[in-house]
């Protein structure tokens, strides 16, 4: 070994300070043949003895001494260098710019930058709701994509990250006064004579049912576009046709309709997606993230 392996000064520094290797051991969270073994290491690089055993534990020698006061210099440095870490942390600045699928912006959104605010006040947040196919060309605008199962629209270069957040399913939307309101499923070939309502192109929504329809042979005429979840709803309560929509709705969002399951399921999933390479901002949405969806 030719050149000091910084961590070999840092656990003599420990050792020295307690005097007893087994004590270091456990304040560093290592056994004692570890201990001993890096030990032997620094001592095999310096070419001389770091210390004398005696009855209470250990006596550093000269040269023992000298390089105990720098590891403790080094374990100075790496403290003050996690107190600039942490403190930058706690004082979070900037501005966090989100995109979010319609979806994913009347169900998580809200729930995420209202936990994130309350946590980091001094950040600004700025989002904009749109499609998947959208959110994901714009994607350079932006620090994180709140998106939908689009497979289709969405390839992840090497530089880009995704993380499933909710597995769920599609269900259709049907106005309460309609025939099929009375069923409990609705078998996926009895929708394609019916008029349905489509989101827009880009829709992961739209793009995962249509997916569904032709893996079941069926190609389905658009009789209705619609830009946007609430839009579909409103169309659907005023007796247009058909639609579909994610099972998250709440029960405010179903007055006037119902939401019936399909069959097939047709399988639908929110994900974020951020870069491979982020800083504190992401970090830190991320791990509201974590909290408010993956530990409850």
């Amino acid at each position: 070994m030719q050149k000091i392996e910084p961590s070999l000064l840092l656990v003599w520094a420990r050792v020295a300070q307690l005097r007893n290797l087994q004590a270091a051991g456990k304040s560093l969270f290592l056994s004692q043949p570890a201990i001993s073994h890096q030990l032997k290491r620094l001592q095999d690089w310096l070419g001389e003895p770091l210390y004398h055993r005696t009855a209470r534990g250990i006596e550093p020698t000269e040269i023992g001494r000298i390089l105990q006061r720098t590891g403790e210099n080094m374990e100075a440095v790496l403290q003050e260098a996690q107190a600039v870490r942490d403190k930058t942390k706690d004082l979070l600045r900037g501005t966090l710019r989100l995109s979010a699928s319609h979806t994913n912006a009347e169900y998580l959104l809200p729930l995420l930058v209202g936990e994130y605010c309350r946590k980091y006040p001094a950040v600004n947040v700025r989002t904009a709701t749109m499609n998947s196919q959208q959110a994901w060309l714009h994607r350079d605008e932006v620090d994180l994509i709140l998106i939908e199962s689009a497979e289709d629209l969405v390839r992840e270069p090497v530089e880009w990250t995704r993380t499933t957040l909710i597995e769920t399913e599609i269900s259709a939307l049907v106005p309460v006064s309609h025939p099929l309101a009375a069923l409990t499923a609705i078998p996926l070939e009895d929708l394609a004579s019916e008029k349905l309502i489509w989101r827009e192109e880009g829709s992961g929504i739209r793009e995962d049912v249509i997916h569904a329809f032709r893996q079941a042979g069926i190609y389905p005429y658009i009789h209705y576009e619609f830009s946007g979840l609430a839009a579909v709803r409103s169309a659907v309560r005023n007796g247009i046709g058909i639609g579909f929509s994610s099972t998250l709705l709440s029960p405010e969002q179903l007055v006037g309709v119902r939401l019936i399951p399909v069959v097939p399921s047709i399988p639908h999933t929110l994900s974020v997606l951020h870069r491979t390479h982020y800083g504190h901002l992401v970090a830190s949405f991320l791990e509201v993230i974590r909290l408010s969806v993956f530990e409850h």
